[in-house]
């Protein structure tokens, strides 16, 4: 045995092996006669010592094992201090410093030995070796001296957790790969100690013999960075490795170092900003949720447009078109007021929503709608104090503040998926979702639909309209109406559905709890003393009628196209520009102002100026479709020149001429009874087309020779 357990124990040392206290091992040792010897501390006070060869087997036992954890442990402990050194010693070397090292480090140096050949590893291959360290130490210097007890036991305190921390640990650290099915459970085997004995033979430590990997920055790397940071059409890795093998080379750069390293020391978030922008790259980060807490109705109305994912008949043409619809949404009820409806986007359709808003519930305090171009920096919305709606409403108009931001606008976003649900029971509904057959089959049968209407055929359009209704299993709109009343319908299932953002209630009908419902919210708001900003009926017409600032002449003004407009009033005002408002529809009367908003007078229409009347509505289509026209002519102008038909110089008004060689066959000889297959002499020659000509019609200008010649005829 070594010194470590030839020593004699105290009895605190028993009674810490033990786990019991002095007193109960003093009387066990009174009890049980064990046989002792009186030493003296430093106190000078006396103790009574045990040899451990006179203790009880089991006493005996546990001060070994105290003492062998004791020693592992101081040895954990020293060579622990041994790599902090190392690691301050190579710290202080890089920043050019003096290494002082403590008395208590020193030592513990001193201690741990010169096995220090590890400045080329890694901390966990350090941290590896140390491991392996400590459980080769308290192998070693196991009692029984022998290696299998020792494992044995070492691998039975495991499973029982018997061990110490620190051995505990290391053993976790150090234990044997799995790779395949196990032989044992233990968590130390003996080929891995006779492997470990073997490396430190060789090498003089216990660290893994694991090739370093080159961590610098190379060129490739920086080429690389730079492609993936802009990869907007996502192309794939290999495309870039090939562009790298070509400026590099093969040994420099491959696609298992490329992949290796954009796994291990790339980022995934650069690689997905790389591929990403604007708002794709908002659809994965995180994003703050907002609430509509302390609100009231009308303080912030959210509105945007949605094109109808369903065809409907045009109200002038009768055919299937899309529609766009803008929608307003209250921020503190979601209410959505009346439906804005046109065939476009465009200034009339939102300013028709936001007077529905204004008729609904009164004036908003702020809008916000998208960054479309109809709205943001229009004169007509906002800028101009005479003009503009949002001055004289008095309500701000808000925009996101991100392009393209659908976060930002996310309760009418959300209403728009929700309308494309309920747009599949639609018979033309062409959502991303939709069979591209069935749909296909639907657009001819309401093609046919339309020509039959055209001629009046009332039977082949209900059967046609049958058979769309039954392969798409869903509803054919025959009317702009009928689109309508579906979706005002729509809106009123929207005001009187449950919304998750609105409060939760006790339902008055079944008394479960539920959300509240659009409708709901807002009559609460109103029955807690809550009152719309309104403006009277008259005032609401004129601040909704067209507006254009012209200078009067000779008492006229003209606020679009031709149509002219004169009152008598307008001759104070001679050269001077005014405010001129009109109704789109109505081109009778138009209301004229002085740029302070005065009304000066109201002027009818002019009749003898132009050759016929029209109104603002009937300009703005005329004026869209000589546009349409010139559209086409300009496609058509397009289609020539990709054709060639202008460089064949023989093009007469867009048609190119054709020219057909002519060759008159031979007259077939006349069948005569006499001399049947015989051809008269003068035709064995080949004639030409004048000779042919004459041959079979006779010369034109012999015979009126000859009639001019004739003599008259007597009666």
């Amino acid at each position: 045995m070594t010194k470590l357990y030839q020593k004699p124990a105290t009895l605190d040392e028993i009674a810490k092996a033990v786990g019991k206290h002095k007193a109960t091992i003093e009387r066990w040792a009174n009890e049980g006669g064990w046989i002792s010897s009186e030493g003296t501390s430093r106190g000078r006070h006396k103790k009574r010592l045990y040899a451990l060869k006179d203790l009880p087997a089991h006493i005996r036992e546990a001060v070994e094992h105290k003492r062998h954890d004791d020693e592992v442990r101081q040895f954990h402990e020293e060579q622990q201090a041994k790599a902090a050194v190392s690691a301050s010693n190579q710290t202080e070397a890089e920043t050019g410093k003096a290494l002082t090292v403590s008395p208590a480090k020193a030592k513990a140096l001193k201690r741990a030995g010169p096995n220090d050949n590890q400045g080329d590893t890694f901390d966990k291959q350090r941290e590896h070796a140390l491991a392996i360290q400590t459980v080769m130490r308290w192998l070693d210097s196991h009692p029984s001296g022998k290696q299998a007890k020792a494992l044995r036991e070492l691998n039975y305190r495991y499973h029982h957790g018997a061990l110490p921390s620190h051995l505990m640990a290391a053993l976790e650290r150090c234990k044997q790969k799995k790779s395949g099915k196990a032989r044992s459970n233990d968590i130390l085997a003996k080929g891995t100690v006779e492997k470990w004995r073997v490396r430190f033979r060789e090498q003089g430590d216990y660290v893994p013999n694991v090739k370093a990997p080159d961590l610098t920055f190379k060129p490739w790397h920086d080429d690389l960075m730079e492609m993936i940071a802009n990869n907007p059409s996502k192309k794939t890795l290999q495309w870039m490795v090939e562009k790298l093998v070509e400026k590099y080379g093969s040994k420099v750069v491959n696609y298992r170092k490329a992949h290796y390293w954009c796994r291990t020391k790339l980022s995934k978030y650069e690689i997905t900003k790389g591929q990403n922008s604007g708002m794709a790259l908002k659809a994965h980060l995180a994003y703050r949720p907002r609430s509509a807490a302390g609100m009231m109705p009308w303080d912030e109305i959210h509105a945007d447009g949605w094109a109808t994912h369903f065809t409907a008949p045009h109200p002038r043409t009768g055919d299937y078109v899309t529609y766009e619809v803008w929608d307003f949404h209250d921020v503190a009820t979601r209410y959505v007021p009346p439906l804005s409806i046109g065939l476009r986007e465009c200034y009339e359709v939102i300013a028709r929503g936001i007077e529905n808003a204004i008729r609904d519930n009164g004036v908003m305090s702020i809008l916000q709608t998208d960054s479309t171009k109809i709205v943001k920096n229009n004169a007509k919305f906002t800028g101009d104090d005479l003009t503009s709606l949002a001055n004289r409403i008095g309500f701000e108009i808000k925009h996101p503040v991100m392009v393209g931001n659908a976060h930002a606008n996310g309760i009418p976003e959300n209403f728009h998926a929700w309308l494309d649900r309920e747009s599949r029971e639609i018979a033309t509904y062409q959502g991303k979702k939709m069979d591209r057959n069935t749909h296909r089959l639907v657009g001819k049968l309401t093609k046919q639909m339309v020509k039959a209407a055209a001629v009046g055929n009332t039977g082949h359009y209900e059967m046609l309209k049958t058979e769309a209704e039954k392969i798409s299993g869903g509803i054919v709109f025959t009317s702009p109406d009928e689109a309508l009343a579906w979706l005002e319908s729509k809106r009123q299932k929207w005001n009187n559905k449950p919304h998750s953002a609105l409060k939760q209630i006790s339902d008055p009908e079944t008394g479960k709890m539920r959300h509240q419902t659009p409708l709901e919210a807002l009559n609460e708001f109103k029955a807690n003393g809550w009152e719309p900003v309104m403006i009277a009926g008259a005032t609401l017409i004129d601040i909704f009628r067209e507006k254009a600032k012209v200078k009067v002449r000779k008492g006229i003004v003209k606020p679009y196209a031709n149509m002219l407009f004169h009152h008598k009033d307008l001759y104070a005002y001679e050269g001077e520009e005014v405010l001129v408002c009109y109704d789109r529809m109505d081109y009778r009367q138009v209301w004229v102002r002085n740029l302070k908003g005065q009304l000066i007078c109201v002027a009818p229409h002019w009749e003898a100026s132009p050759y016929r009347t029209q109104t603002a509505q009937q300009a703005a289509d005329e004026k869209r479709g000589k546009a349409q026209i010139r559209l086409r002519e300009n496609a058509i102008e397009d289609i020539r020149r990709k054709s060639g038909l202008d460089d064949q110089g023989n093009v007469i008004e867009g048609e190119a001429k054709r020219v057909v060689p002519f060759e008159l066959p031979e007259p077939e000889p006349e069948k005569r009874a006499i001399e049947f297959n015989q051809v008269p002499e003068h035709l064995e020659q080949k004639l030409n087309f004048a000779e042919t000509c004459k041959f079979l019609y006779g010369d034109q200008e012999d015979e009126e020779e000859a009639k001019s010649n004739k003599p008259a005829s007597s009666f």
